[in-house]
């Protein structure tokens, strides 16, 4: 197959009936960055974005079995490809109940420009079995949004006589909530935020501001139940400042989400 760029996938599994495998992926010719990459201004301090950052798309790439090798007995694929987007993404993300298994949505963060490669900033969701089925949604151009989280939708058990569900179990792919956090540039503050996940053009549904902001960063993620108490974040924070320490390090606490220990005293 020939070479490309990819950062992330969005999820890859296999037809049982047919012994394809399929996996949709973020790809993009190639990735040249300017600017001064291994020195001390990061890359991004000096890069013209549109000239210089690939327009990366969703791809899926089908993989189907043509026999076996006769020399190793190993199974034989040809290829073939299929754009499913023609919107600018990354930061890809499926329901976690069909990770490795048949999906239909992938949700992610994609840029506001359609013509050439703009910094992501808003929500997509892909609808891969009706791509002209995709919703959008961007946020005013001062802010920023994260990669979106998929959380499954609780579902309530029905009443007496009537159909009821598991609780914790969707009835569709779709049915859930999707979280993010929202950089305002403008105000230098974080919000987060909640979409409906069957609807995201509607926006968000909650907006909850956070009292310290939260720099545009990289990565989410979800745990269910997870919280911590004032004295685990203090330790965090100052294990966080202890890495900030090391001279050998690049990675400080300013990067990602880990920025709020930046913003701890101030």
């Amino acid at each position: 197959m020939p070479a490309h760029f990819n950062f992330h996938f969005g999820n890859a599994y296999e037809n049982t009936d047919s012994g394809e495998v399929l996996f949709d992926v973020v790809k993009c010719d190639n990735m040249m960055l300017g600017g001064t990459q291994g020195l001390a201004d990061p890359v991004w301090y000096d890069l013209d974005y549109a000239k210089e950052v690939p327009y990366s798309k969703l791809i899926r790439y089908i993989f189907t079995p043509t026999g076996t090798d006769a020399a190793t007995g190993a199974t034989t694929f040809s290829h073939s490809t299929k754009e499913l987007s023609q919107t600018q993404v990354d930061f890809t993300s499926v329901n976690p109940a069909v990770s490795c298994v048949k999906h239909r949505y992938v949700y992610a963060a994609c840029g506001s420009d359609m013509s050439q490669s703009s910094p992501v900033q808003g929500l997509v969701k892909i609808d891969t079995e009706n791509l002209s089925n995709e919703q959008k949604w961007l946020p005013e151009q001062h802010e920023w949004l994260g990669e979106s989280i998929f959380v499954t939708k609780k579902v309530k058990e029905g009443k007496e006589g009537e159909e009821t569900k598991e609780e914790g179990k969707s009835v569709d792919e779709d049915d859930g909530y999707i979280l993010s956090l929202l950089f305002d540039g403008k105000k230098d503050s974080s919000e987060f935020v909640v979409f409906d996940a069957k609807d995201i053009t509607k926006g968000p549904i909650s907006r909850q501001a956070l009292p310290v902001k939260v720099p545009f960063g990289l990565h989410g993620s979800f745990a269910q139940g997870l919280t911590y108490n004032a004295e685990d974040v203090m330790r965090r924070h100052k294990a966080c400042l202890a890495v900030d320490s090391k001279s050998w390090n690049t990675m400080t606490g300013g990067f990602s989400g880990l920025g709020l220990t930046q913003d701890m005293f101030n």
